[in-house]
């Protein structure tokens, strides 16, 4: 998620007459893009502790991301409270993710997809996604996820999460081969999730590229196992799922998905589709 900020000239000029909280977060703002995130973190907090959802928010991503130290989940998930309470919509997707994936919270799916939804409607791309993917993954308002992850990748197409929700939309839409391009994009994009790995296995699997698709899941469980090559999404995704996910490459591995049995020829179109995705798509 981006965070710069870009004055306009004719605010810079009139800073000395803005009200105080203005300047506050302008000097904040100023100290977090110099990388002075101790300082930048003093300032929020100020402008935070008056109620200020968008200084609520930046604290939480401070303490989430590791700059202020070691990451701290229990205080970013207060702050992301706080903002997403106020109805700051990019907090309340930071809060349903806590909530998602048990990060200073209990983990509470039902919450989550509460707070994504509320992002979503407040235009938050990050929530769009995450509804989008909860709605995906329940089975749930499959048209309306996949309207979404459209959306979305439209607007941020480098980003393997995003990509990833729309594959495995539609895939959860029966669209296997439709949803072998993004999921290829998805594993090239951020090669350190084994859930996208997963994704892009049970593809491939129903696409009739079975040893394409084992040779996915064997990644996704060698990440798991392993725990080195994680990206930051797959480590907290372990996080929640660890052991069962596992488990569940395993089964993938003996005996497939366990949602149909793979087509008994490979679909040409898909395969070629892959390769155009940029999937590394052994032939043997």
């Amino acid at each position: 998620m981006v965070h710069a900020r870009v004055i306009p000239l004719v605010l810079a000029v009139l800073l000395l007459a803005a009200p105080p909280a203005l300047a506050g977060m302008t000097e904040a703002w100023d100290a977090y893009d110099h990388g002075q995130y101790t300082k930048a973190a003093e300032l929020f907090r100020a402008e935070a502790e008056r109620g200020d959802s968008e200084a609520q928010y930046m604290l939480g991503q401070l303490y989430d991301g590791e700059q202020l130290g070691p990451r701290d989940v229990g205080t970013a998930a207060r702050w992301f409270q706080r903002a997403a309470e106020q109805g700051h919509p990019d907090a309340q997707n930071s809060l349903g993710y806590y909530y998602d994936f048990g990060l200073g919270l209990p983990r509470d799916r039902a919450k989550a997809a509460m707070w994504y939804e509320r992002s979503a409607a407040g235009g938050s791309i990050a929530g769009r996604n995450n509804i989008a993917f909860e709605w995906a993954q329940s089975g749930q308002r499959l048209q309306e996820a996949l309207g979404y992850a459209n959306e979305v990748v439209a607007k941020e197409p480098k980003v393997g999460a995003y990509q990833d929700t729309l594959g495995w939309t539609l895939y959860r839409l029966k669209r296997f081969a439709d949803s072998v391009p993004p999921l290829c994009r998805a594993a090239r994009l951020d090669p350190g999730s084994p859930e996208i790995h997963s994704h892009l296995g049970d593809a491939f699997w129903h696409v009739g590229l079975q040893v394409n698709a084992r040779m996915q899941w064997q990644q996704a469980y060698d990440l798991a196992k392993s725990g080195q090559l994680l990206s930051p999404e797959g480590q907290d995704f372990l996080y929640a799922e660890g052991e069962p996910f596992k488990q569940a490459m395993q089964e993938r591995l003996a005996s497939g998905p366990g949602d149909g049995a793979a087509p008994d020829k490979p679909d040409p179109n898909a395969f070629d589709s892959a390769i155009a995705a940029g999937c590394t798509v052994p032939t043997s």
